[in-house]
């Protein structure tokens, strides 16, 4: 798993994710020097993961819950990260704008990041925002997974149970899909692991 680095970024690459429906969404993957099996198969990527260490920001926290067919639950969740008060976290975020704008400029699209990070005009303080879902196997289950320093996992069930003013790792992909809409391109990211530092 790397971290985001401008380093990095030579490596990075998007290509069209498998079984997307025809919804024209590219995933953020590392190339590998050579193909490489993996599991029994021939891969010349693989999915790129990063990391960033914040805190959640309190305000424009969306938490749903929504029944599918088949009676399963899915949770989803969308909330802004950002830099903890101290030296080390702000360095860390700096860099990890710069690398953000190396990753987009991998596209060969236009393509809006504001669903991905903000910045502040006066302060250059830079929010990401992440994308969370999870489905559940039945109805009782509801919530999304979160871990804690320790790795034993509790249920986020609602907005006022995300942590907040607290350091969390939130491990995440970068993606960008076409709005059915007017066929303009987004960039998200889709979280995959969140815990407490």
């Amino acid at each position: 798993m790397d971290s985001l680095s401008e380093d990095i970024t030579a490596t990075l690459h998007f290509r069209k994710s498998d079984g997307d429906g025809g919804k024209e969404t590219f995933s953020c993957v590392k190339v590998l020097h050579k193909p490489t099996p993996i599991n029994g198969v021939q891969r010349d990527c693989l999915p790129a993961e990063f990391f960033v260490i914040g805190q959640v920001v309190e305000e424009e926290v969306q938490f749903l819950q929504e029944m599918q067919q088949g009676g399963k639950t899915v949770t989803r969740a969308s909330f802004w990260l950002e830099e903890r008060c101290d030296p080390t976290s702000q360095v860390q975020w700096e860099r990890t704008l710069l690398t953000l704008r190396h990753i987009v400029r991998r596209t060969n699209v236009d393509v809006d990041t504001s669903s991905l990070f903000s910045v502040n005009a006066k302060t250059g303080a830079m929010r990401l925002r992440v994308h969370a879902s999870e489905l559940h196997t039945s109805r009782e289950l509801s919530g999304y997974t979160m871990f804690d320093g320790e790795g034993d996992s509790f249920r986020l069930t609602c907005k006022s149970s995300l942590p907040s003013r607290v350091a969390v790792r939130a491990v995440f992909n970068i993606k960008y899909k076409k709005r059915a809409r007017d066929g303009s391109y987004f960039m998200h990211a889709p979280l995959t692991y969140l815990s407490f530092v």
